[in-house]
């Protein structure tokens, strides 16, 4: 039997032959073989010389690689030799990977390719790729430089452009915008005021939306998202609409209405002031000396009822004055001035002339239709023609019509 060295490579047989198995560079050098016997020794030295190829790898051993931000790049390291080297990277930063390797960021493949993905300037730095085998080492170093690059905004998520809301309800306008560097987000409200935060009024997400919470009928309008960075800007444009509607004060559709009014000195006197809107209009009225009351309101002698109706007990000649009915809602204000005489003693409107309920005339010729009436105040005459024309006039009711054949009724319904 052969003897064994204990390294397990390295036998001798029966015969003195040395068998070394799966030699490496590390066996090369003489070897001394010793025959001895009764007779004398005699000796034999050989030289071993062991013939391999260190690592050798085939890329460029420096290279400078560019890229931009957001991109992957990938760094062969394609190693031969005899025997077969080992590779492994040395990341930027001192961190070790060897193949196989796989992560979100870094991965190594089995031939020793290196792939990073999702770059940032950060990720800048020299990597090192060093393969080894009992031959010896080589390395290549890859100068990784990562550039930042910078693109406009682009509003990626969007609402609707348009929305109609019941008033109080709660909205939302989504605004997310990609870009580089990361754009910012403004708001330009229908008030054209700029936000670029929460306040108490509105609230910002980090994302960009903005929520408009309990929404009134000033709120709508254009809300215009911006966002900006370095590279530019973009902006969307959404439309809101509030269901709701301004006063209107008795049905008389305008902001600012005037009346005249009269009350018997002593009487109770009621003047209405009925408004209607969405939402519920607030009404308040002014009395003479700039005294404000809201309804409702109950006094000695003044009472403002909860339906807007101002009440006058045991009126006096100093109640001569306006009242001004204010209602106000959400969308605007409603004005009534009430121009109030007080009278000794009213009497309600009688015609001076007997009136003709038909009058019949001729073609081109001139009509005079009369309709004076006494009163106390005195009456405001108003006339209705055919067509439903009215006309006021003065206290004498002459109404002159040239060139016309009418049939004209005069009687109280239409005379008031």
């Amino acid at each position: 039997m052969g003897q064994d060295n204990g390294r397990g490579r390295v036998t001798v047989t029966p015969e003195g032959t040395l068998v070394i198995r799966q030699v490496s560079v590390y066996d090369r050098g003489r070897y001394k073989c010793v025959a001895s016997n009764a007779a004398g020794v005699d000796s034999v030295t050989m030289r071993l010389q062991v013939v391999a190829a260190p690592p050798n790898i085939l890329e460029e051993k420096r290279q400078l690689l560019r890229a931009n931000t957001g991109q992957g790049v990938w760094m062969p390291c394609t190693a031969q030799g005899d025997p077969q080297p080992t590779s492994h990277w040395v990341l930027f930063g001192g961190t070790v990977v060897r193949p196989p390797k796989t992560d979100s960021k870094v991965s190594v493949f089995p031939n020793g390719t290196l792939h990073m993905k999702n770059l940032d300037v950060s990720d800048s730095g020299k990597y090192e790729c060093i393969a080894t085998s009992s031959t010896g080492s080589e390395r290549r170093v890859v100068t990784l430089s990562v550039k930042k690059i910078e693109t406009a905004p682009q509003i990626v998520e969007t609402s609707d452009w348009r929305t109609e809301l019941e008033y109080g309800a709660n909205i939302r306008f989504d605004c997310e915008a990609a870009g580089e560097p990361k754009p910012k987000i403004l708001w330009r409200l229908p008030s054209n005021d700029m936000i670029a935060a929460s306040n108490e009024r509105y609230l910002m997400h980090v994302n960009g939306s903005l929520d408009v919470r309990d929404v009134k009928l000033a709120d709508a309008g254009e809300y215009v998202c911006m966002a900006r960075n370095a590279a530019g800007d973009e902006s969307k444009v959404y439309k809101l609409d509030i269901d709701g509607n301004p006063p209107v004060i008795n049905g008389y559709y305008q902001n600012r209405t005037v009346l005249k009014d009269t009350a018997a000195k002593y009487s109770r006197k009621m003047i209405d002031c009925k408004a209607e809107g969405k939402p519920p209009p607030k009404i308040t009225w002014i009395m003479p000396g700039n005294i404000f009351l809201s309804a409702p309101y109950f006094g000695s002698r003044i009472n403002v009822h909860y339906n807007g109706t101002l009440e006058i007990r045991n009126v006096r000649p100093t109640d001569t004055a306006e009242f001004i009915c204010m209602a106000q809602n959400d969308g605007g204000e409603a004005v009534m001035v009430v121009q109030l005489e007080v009278t000794s003693q009213l009497m309600r409107p009688i015609f001076k002339n007997p009136f003709n309920e038909r009058l019949l005339t001729q073609l081109g010729k001139t009509t005079v239709l009369n309709c004076s009436a006494d009163g106390q105040p005195p009456p405001n005459i108003l006339w209705t023609l055919p067509n439903g024309t009215q006309y006021q006039i003065g206290n004498d009711g002459t109404f002159n019509i040239k060139c016309l054949v009418l049939i004209i009724l005069c009687g109280l319904p239409s005379c008031h």
